[in-house]
C-alpha cells in the first residue's frame, strides 16, 4: 500500500510541476546532428583531394556553424597526454593552434571573406549542408580533427554545449617504393572506445620489400614483469605496485600501467607466450613528399591478453598512419596514425566497433640489445 501512495504521490507533484512551470515537461527537442560523409570509425573513404561534406540533421541557424579542420598528430604535439587540444591547454597555446588549422569556417562573419580560411567553403541554401574545399589536398595517413565549436543550433534554438570532435584519417591505398627499413619497432595501439578501451604495446619486426612496399610483420606483446626490477636505480617494489619503471622517472607501477610516450619502451619486455600473445599480419608503405604512408588491409587479430587468458577477437582491423623523421633524432623514424576496427568480440561475446590512434617508432640496434638484455628476444616470425 505505501508503494502505491507514493507512486500517485509522484505523478501528482509531476502533475503539479507540468503546470506551474512552463516547459518543464516539455519534450527533448536535440540541437542538430553533424555527420561528415564517408567518415566511418575515423577513416575516411573519400578521397583526399575530394571536398570534405558536413550534413546536419536539421536545418541549422543562421550565424550558428563554426568549423575547423585541424592536425590532430600527438607525437608533433597537438594533443597533450590527457588529450586536450591546444587551445585547451593551460596556458591555451592560441597562436600554435592557428598554426596547425588546416581550414576554418566561421559563418556568423559579416562578409564571405571573412568567414574562410584556408580554402573555400560553402553553405547550401537549406542550411543542412556544408562543402569544405582546402587549398590543398589532404594528407594521407595523418590524423586530423574535424571540429564543430559550440553553439551550433537549429531554428528553434536548441544548441550545442561543447565542442564536437571528429578524428579523421585518409587511409593509405597501397605499397610503392619505400624506405621504410626492415627491422625492429616498438608501437602502442591507444584504443579509445568501449568495449575495448584499454592501450595495447607492442614491439614488431617489420620485413619490408623495399621495391614494392609490401611488408609481413610479427607484433609482441609488450609486458611490465618483475625482471625489470633488477636495473640499477631501481626502487624496491612490491604489492599492487610491483615492477619498477625508470622512465620518464624511477617509481613503481602497476603491471598494467599505460605508458605515457613511445619513450618508455624501456619500461616494457616482449612477452610473446602465455600470458603474452604474438600474431602477424602483412600490409604496405609507399614514400610520398609527406613521409612513409603505412597502412594494412583488413585482417582479424586474434588474441588471449592477461593472466585470466581474456580471448580479444578484433574483425577487419585496419591500421593506416604516416612515418616521418624524429625532429630531435633524424635517424629515427616515428609514426602517427589511426585504426578502425569493425566487430570486437570478447570471450565470444559483442558485435560492437571501435577505433583508436596508432603511435611508432623505430628501434636501434643499441635499443633492442637492451630490451633483449632480460633473455628474451623480439620474435622475428
Amino acid at each position: 500500500m505505501k508503494r502505491r501512495i507514493r507512486s500517485t504521490a509522484a505523478v501528482v507533484s509531476l502533475a503539479v510541476t507540468c503546470a506551474l512551470i512552463p516547459g518543464a515537461c516539455a519534450e527533448y527537442d536535440a540541437p542538430p546532428t553533424p555527420q561528415l560523409v564517408g567518415e566511418n570509425l575515423g577513416v575516411m573513404s573519400t578521397a583526399p583531394d575530394a571536398p570534405l561534406v558536413l550534413k546536419f540533421s536539421e536545418p541549422i541557424k543562421q550565424g550558428s556553424l563554426k568549423v575547423k579542420l585541424i592536425f590532430a598528430v600527438q607525437s608533433e604535439g597537438d594533443l597533450d597526454g590527457e588529450n586536450s587540444l591546444l587551445d585547451e591547454q593551460e596556458p591555451p597555446k592560441t597562436a600554435q593552434f592557428k598554426d596547425r588549422t588546416i581550414l576554418a569556417f566561421d559563418s556568423s562573419a559579416p562578409s564571405d571573406a571573412n568567414r574562410t580560411f584556408g580554402g573555400k567553403s560553402s553553405l547550401n541554401a537549406a542550411r543542412t549542408q556544408l562543402t569544405m574545399e582546402p587549398e590543398a589536398p589532404l594528407p594521407v595517413g595523418v590524423p586530423l580533427m574535424v571540429l564543430i565549436e559550440p553553439g551550433l543550433s537549429d531554428a528553434a534554438g536548441n544548441e550545442t554545449g561543447q565542442r564536437i570532435r571528429v578524428p579523421i584519417v585518409f587511409q593509405a591505398q597501397g605499397g610503392g617504393a619505400t624506405t621504410l627499413p626492415t627491422g625492429y619497432y616498438f608501437m602502442l595501439m591507444n584504443v579509445e572506445p568501449p568495449p575495448l578501451a584499454q592501450q595495447l604495446r607492442f614491439y614488431a619486426y617489420i620485413d619490408v620489400a623495399s621495391d614494392t612496399g609490401d611488408w609481413t610483420g610479427t607484433f609482441t606483446n609488450a609486458a611490465r614483469t618483475e625482471a625489470l626490477n633488477s636495473r640499477d636505480g631501481c626502487p624496491s617494489c612490491e604489492g599492487v605496485e610491483s615492477i619498477c619503471a625508470l622512465f620518464p622517472n624511477a617509481r613503481c607501477v602497476r603491471p598494467s600501467e599505460n605508458l605515457g610516450s613511445l619513450d618508455e619502451f624501456l619500461d616494457r619486455l616482449p612477452q610473446p607466450d602465455t600470458p603474452g600473445f604474438k600474431f602477424t599480419t602483412t600490409g604496405f608503405a609507399k614514400d610520398t613528399a609527406a613521409g612513409i604512408e603505412f597502412g594494412t588491409p583488413a585482417f582479424d587479430i586474434d588474441i588471449n591478453i592477461g593472466a585470466g587468458q581474456i580471448n580479444i577477437v578484433a574483425v577487419n582491423t585496419v591500421i593506416t598512419g604516416l612515418f616521418k623523421p624524429d625532429e630531435t633524432n633524424p635517424d629515427q623514424l616515428q609514426l602517427s596514425g589511426s585504426l578502425k576496427v569493425d566487430k570486437v568480440q570478447i570471450n565470444g561475446a559483442g558485435e560492437a566497433p571501435t577505433q583508436g590512434t596508432v603511435l611508432g617508432k623505430t628501434l636501434s640496434a643499441d635499443d633492442v640489445a637492451k630490451v633483449e638484455s632480460f633473455g628474451t628476444e623480439i620474435p622475428v616470425n
